[in-house]
């Protein structure tokens, strides 16, 4: 049976940070701390997201769906994407967010847009 060649940002993020994978202790230095999100955010039922996500080395390929990114990701400040597969520019574009002020895409390929010159 063949392995999908590559997984999603959304598909890593939802694995990495799960409840079950990332649990969210009350309590002096436990857990994770999760900044109040906009109303209607399903990051507070599903995930329990930092402001600084690490998703090196993790054979991601492309973003995912680009709402869910947006309402995951609205609070996240830092982001390492380094060692992955995002090879379409376009595809980190989906990824980059508005509050975004650091991105780490060292050993990613992006494909060059544009035409070629004669």
């Amino acid at each position: 049976m063949d392995q999908p060649s590559g997984r999603s940002f959304m598909q890593v993020l939802c694995e990495k940070y799960s409840p079950e994978n990332f649990p969210y202790r009350r309590g002096p230095g436990m857990g994770v701390h999760v900044p109040a999100t906009p109303q209607g955010s399903p990051m507070k039922d599903r995930l329990n997201l930092p402001s600084v996500l690490v998703l090196n080395s993790c054979g991601i390929t492309c973003a995912g769906d680009e709402k869910e990114i947006a309402a995951f990701c609205a609070h996240v400040s830092e982001l390492d994407l380094s060692d992955n597969k995002l090879e379409d520019w376009h595809e980190k574009e989906h990824v980059l967010g508005p509050s975004l002020g650091f991105a780490n895409l060292s050993s990613t390929t992006a494909k060059l847009l544009g035409r070629r010159s004669t």
